[in-house]
């Protein structure tokens, strides 16, 4: 499947509805793993919210742990201007980094948890900035998942 060919409400659908031996299965193969982490960063500059994100700029570091023997996916998130690009580059320094497992984080993504749950679970770890972790949650407008 080409991810980049769907549309992102497809996409949000697809994860939304995902079984967590599926999310293990993703986790456990380097290829669909790299796949799907890749789309759904590129993606978060087509949904953020200009207008939160507006007066916000700064760096946040995400480590996605994939299980056990899986180095965690890093990637690098700059808002800037109410802008936001992603990438694997670790080139700046970070206000907040953010640690999570796979299956929440494409959860979070897909709208179907919420990043204070995950945080008051203690399923999302931070570091730095609290205030601008908090923050992160609002700047993105997340495409609800079809219904069955």
């Amino acid at each position: 499947i080409a991810l980049d060919a769907l549309d992102t409400v497809t996409l949000v659908t697809l994860i939304a509805r995902a079984s967590d031996q599926q999310i293990t299965e993703v986790a456990r193969s380097p290829r669909a793993r790299d796949m799907v982490l890749r789309e759904v960063f590129r993606r978060m500059s087509d949904h953020v919210r200009t207008e939160k994100a507006t007066g916000s700029d700064g760096v946040v570091r995400w480590r996605i742990d994939c299980g056990e023997g899986v180095d965690y996916q890093r990637f690098q998130t700059v808002f800037a201007s109410g802008a936001c690009l992603t990438g694997t580059s670790m080139d700046q320094d970070p206000k907040v980094t953010v640690t999570l497992g796979l299956a929440d984080f494409l959860r979070m993504a897909a709208g179907g948890i919420g990043f204070p749950r995950l945080v008051a679970t203690r399923r999302l770890k931070f570091k730095g900035d609290i205030r601008y972790a908090i923050k992160l949650s609002g700047m993105f407008d997340i495409p609800k998942p079809r219904r069955r």
